[in-house]
């Protein structure tokens, strides 16, 4: 239970963790306090790896000399496959957990954060009638299983399942005991990955919606390094001369260019306040009939506290080109503004900068067709000229299909 002192399902095992408070004491395998701080680094590091905390599973599968051993983040059910982090597990009965039903699993509703073996919580005679063992545990000639769950501070509980086979031991009193010393800290570990999870998601979102939009980004540190490049920004300067990202600072290939960009910096760093509401530069780079024009647009941003001193500003570059034109989809235009198809393809065809006569040259219809196609439109979107029309579409969330 986050927060709270793990504990062992039964009153002797308690008292054995009560009377054990090194590591070294309850340890199976080397028994000494650095397999144990080893195992808990693995935990804090968990939320980092891909999969996440499989070097952890795999550390305490040898630690505890079991065979197999699955961390579950999201438990399966019906129609939902649920999230399982697994080593040495037989894939065809991992695949077949996955998709049943199993509501005589004995470790279903164990009290978080504490340690079951199957023998605390199920009779073997009773546990051979379930379909449970008879479909998971007996083909794969598993005789002994270590549970524990843990409540993290967002998702529900993610469960730790640890096996052996037939031909290994039952799980003693001190692997039961050293297990439930890793609770509290797994828990902990768990509400962490949920804290950086959700930002990670934000952060794919807006980085794909500005890229449909083809909207680079550049942070600048408070010394102009940079701190981070977007895919479409990295895209953006592959094939211009005036602007690249060379040896970690934003290069401009004119000097008079660069001298006005690192004038903009300099004093909307010097004139940042955080009150003010429209703090920002302007810089055109100019570029051939092959590359097109590049746009950037120069904001201040405060750099976050702790991670660099007080009052440390950087810098945020959003860069554009003068060659992108935005790929509407004309499905999504006639869903968002209530289209029929031929009315959707005409507005697509205006906001590539064709003319209602050019539109209807290319859709081969009739001008005084397309035009009557125009009005039903103009009144399907409340706008009056075709320049309003075409600002309303690609200013609207149906640009980022």
């Amino acid at each position: 239970m986050a927060g709270a002192a793990p504990f062992i399902r039964n009153e002797e095992t308690a008292k054995i963790a009560r009377s054990t408070p090194s590591a070294k004491a309850a340890a199976p395998g080397s028994g000494d306090s650095h397999s144990f701080d080893g195992l808990l680094k693995l935990i804090y590091c968990g939320p980092y790896d891909t999969p996440p905390w499989k070097p952890f599973l795999l550390a305490l599968e040898h630690e505890l000399n079991v065979d197999a051993a699955t961390l579950v983040l999201w438990q399966p059910t019906m129609g939902d496959e649920g999230v399982l982090i697994s080593v040495d597990t037989d894939r065809v009965l991992e695949q077949a957990y996955r998709q049943g039903n199993y509501p005589d699993d004995p470790f279903l509703n164990i009290q978080p954060g504490y340690v079951y073996s199957l023998e605390d919580v199920i009779e073997p005679a009773a546990l051979r009638r379930t379909a449970y063992y008879r479909e998971l545990l007996a083909p794969d000639d598993c005789e002994h299983m270590m549970a524990l769950d843990v409540i993290g501070d967002f998702r529900g509980e993610a469960k730790l399942r640890l096996a052996r086979r037939k031909d290994n031991t039952a799980f003693t009193l001190a692997e039961k005991s050293f297990c439930a010393r890793l609770a509290q800290h797994l828990a902990q570990a768990v509400s962490h990955y949920d804290r950086i999870t959700v930002p990670a998601l934000e952060h794919d979102v807006y980085a794909a919606a500005l890229a449909q939009l083809s909207f680079g980004i550049v942070i600048l540190k408070d010394d102009d390094r940079i701190l981070c490049i977007s895919r479409a920004a990295e895209k953006l300067v592959e094939n211009v001369d005036t602007l690249n990202f060379a040896d970690g600072y934003v290069q401009l290939g004119d000097p008079k260019l660069a001298r006005k960009f690192a004038t903009i910096v300099s004093g909307l760093r010097a004139g940042y306040r955080s009150d003010a509401e429209r703090q920002v530069g302007a810089l055109s780079l100019p570029g051939t009939d092959k590359q097109g024009s590049l746009q950037v647009i120069i904001r201040p941003i405060p750099l976050p506290e702790y991670h660099y001193p007080k009052g440390k500003i950087g810098m945020a570059l959003f860069i554009s080109s003068s060659h992108y034109r935005r790929e509407l989809s004309k499905e999504v235009i006639g869903q968002a503004f209530g289209l029929s198809p031929a009315e959707a393809a005409v507005v697509l065809r205006l906001s590539k900068g064709l003319s209602i006569v050019e539109c209807a040259a290319a859709l081969g219809i009739a001008p005084s067709t397309a035009r009557g196609q125009l009005r039903s439109i103009y009144s399907k979107t409340g706008v009056r000229r075709q320049s309003d029309l075409v600002a309303l579409v690609l200013s609207s969330t149906a640009s980022l299909a």
